[in-house]
């Protein structure tokens, strides 16, 4: 009897546990919708929606956001391919939250990540349905073409280096893409392109006239704004500082 007790309630325990786990993951998937969904983001846009989440949500919800920003091309290519029209919006976000989850995130079952990108597209002013609908479609082609495997170089790499090295390149592969780090021609000109950069994705100040930005899609370098006028060029500040003190030196001597 005394140990058929202490079996429910250990059952009963692990109820609780799977639960409250359930809730933090649905969490950190509303905060990472909440941040997809803003097309001028920030750094600090995603720490806003995660203030309330604990660390192992928090670290959920970042690397939601920075693998929806790094595949975006391929997950809106996916998207593409199930609808006659790309859509726009909440929809948009949360049909990305879905896909990115289906197709990157081997640890997460479909049926969660369809689920979940449908219930906070419910919340919000989107297409519920029609996040339903295109996320099954995703989840056929996926278990008809496997998930997203490595890159084609890992086995080039794995044959000729040994897969320890192939490992760490695939560890750095997943990682956020770094920022592009650029130093404008004067504080003024910093200004005008972080602010147009925005529009494109994150961007930030560095330094006095430096900048770092990453576009959400990929753009070639001379695409950015400022680029043609020639108010920016791809250094990093303090790379830029010990040019001119280089410059300066020789001016100098």
């Amino acid at each position: 009897m005394r140990r058929t007790v202490i079996r429910v309630a250990a059952a009963a325990l692990l109820a609780v546990q799977t639960a409250a786990l359930a809730a933090g993951a649905d969490a950190a998937r509303t905060a990472a919708f909440r941040a997809l969904r803003q097309a001028a983001r920030t750094p600090e846009t995603l720490a806003q929606h995660s203030r309330a989440l604990d660390d192992r949500d928090r670290t959920f919800a970042r690397d939601l956001v920075a693998a929806a920003d790094r595949h975006r091309s391929e997950i809106d290519a996916e998207i593409d391919l199930h609808c006659s029209k790309r859509p726009r919006g909440d929809t948009l976000a949360a049909l990305r939250l879905g896909v990115v989850q289906i197709r990157y995130f081997d640890g997460v079952p479909a049926c969660a990540a369809v689920h979940s990108a449908v219930e906070v597209c419910k919340r919000s002013r989107g297409s519920h349905g029609l996040v339903n609908a295109v996320l099954r479609k995703v989840v056929e082609t996926t278990a008809e073409s496997g998930p997203a495997g490595p890159p084609p170089l890992y086995d080039a790499l794995a044959t000729a280096r040994g897969e320890g090295i192939a490992n760490r390149f695939l560890k750095e592969v997943a990682k956020a893409p770094d920022r592009l780090q650029v130093t404008c021609a004067s504080e003024a000109a910093r200004d005008r392109f972080v602010e147009a950069c925005l529009e494109l994705g994150a961007a930030e100040k560095r330094g006095e006239t430096g900048a770092a930005v990453r576009p959400r899609d990929r753009t070639a370098v001379d695409k950015l704004p400022g680029f043609a006028e020639g108010a920016w060029w791809v250094q990093d500040a303090g790379a830029a500082a010990a040019a001119c003190a280089l410059a300066a030196a020789a001016t100098s001597g």
